[in-house]
Formats: structure tokens, sequence, C-alpha cells
């Protein structure tokens, strides 16, 4: 596991651009984001790569690969992980405003 932070208290946007370094330093990572906040990702070279998945699809926030360097593709790969982590937050927003109302 790498941790990347926590969005509540960091940013989306630092979590992010330590998404998109672990990424491009992993080439391929499974970013996830708790409902507390805890931001993680897992290579695919962990052992425990797979069972992550399954086990936790609801704070899976997307699987992202890293491809040839440029800078077009760089750009490509950080508004992917920028929308998906966009994506996961607005749902668990909207999950909490349910369960309060």
């Amino acid at each position: 596991m790498i941790y990347l932070g926590n969005v509540n208290q960091a940013g989306a946007r630092f979590i992010v651009i330590r998404a998109v370094a672990t990424v491009k330093e992993q080439g391929r990572a499974a970013i996830y984001i708790g409902a507390n906040g805890e931001a993680a990702a897992y290579s695919y070279l962990h052992p425990e790569y797979e069972r992550h998945l399954s086990r936790h699809v609801h704070s899976l926030v997307g699987v992202d690969e890293n491809a040839p360097a440029c800078d077009r593709v760089a750009n490509v790969l950080i508004s992917r992980i920028e929308e998906d982590i966009d994506l996961h937050l607005a749902e668990q927003r909207r999950v909490r405003l349910e369960h309060a109302a």
C-alpha cells in the first residue's frame, strides 16, 4: 500500500498529484479513497492487489496505467485521475447526505 494522504486535510489536488506520481512510478495502480478521506494506492505488483480490488470496491476510485512518457499523455493521466477522484468524492458526499437525512 502506498499512502497518498487524507483528501479532507490535504485537498483533492494534492491527492491527484500523489496518485499521478504513484501511477508513473509503479506503471499501474489502483487508487482508493475511504469514507474517512484516507487515500491510498496499490501497485499491480503488490501481492494483495487482487484481494484489495474485490474487497475494497466501495472505496475504489479507479485503476490507472502509465503510458509512454510524453506531455500530452501525462496531461491525460492527470485529467483522468482528477475526474475519477472528483466523481468518487461527489458520490461519497451524496451518500453521507442521504444517511444524514
